[in-house]
């Protein structure tokens, strides 16, 4: 048989992205109720491009799916966590589903 492992990928594709801070900025956004972050392994990376909305408290909520499997790489559950921790989030509620690999969790800013 052959050397190279099978992958799970069919293809590689690029696409244009934007931090959140910038679209908030350039749509005249100035701050958001609830945001739901479902991007398969980038939560932080999604979080990190909203540095600016978080740290002036621009969020109320983040809703976001937290993976409990080591399906992704350079994906840290700990590291999500102390970013939310960080930024003065508390996870208010945690939403499991069976036999799946991941929760949904909300977070909301504290705000003492």
């Amino acid at each position: 048989m052959g050397g190279s492992p099978k992958s799970s990928f069919i293809y590689e594709e690029k696409v244009n992205v934007m931090k959140l801070d910038d679209f908030c900025n350039d749509h005249k956004i100035s701050n958001i109720d609830l945001l739901k972050i479902d991007t398969e392994g980038h939560e932080k990376e999604v979080l990190e491009g909203a540095l600016n909305l978080i740290k002036e408290k621009k969020i109320k909520y983040i809703l976001l799916e937290f993976h409990l499997s080591k399906m992704y790489k350079n994906y840290s559950t700990k590291d999500l966590e102390n970013f939310l921790d960080n930024s003065n989030f508390r996870l208010l509620k945690k939403y499991k589903f069976p036999l799946l690999f991941f929760e949904d969790r909300i977070y909301g800013l504290d705000t003492e």
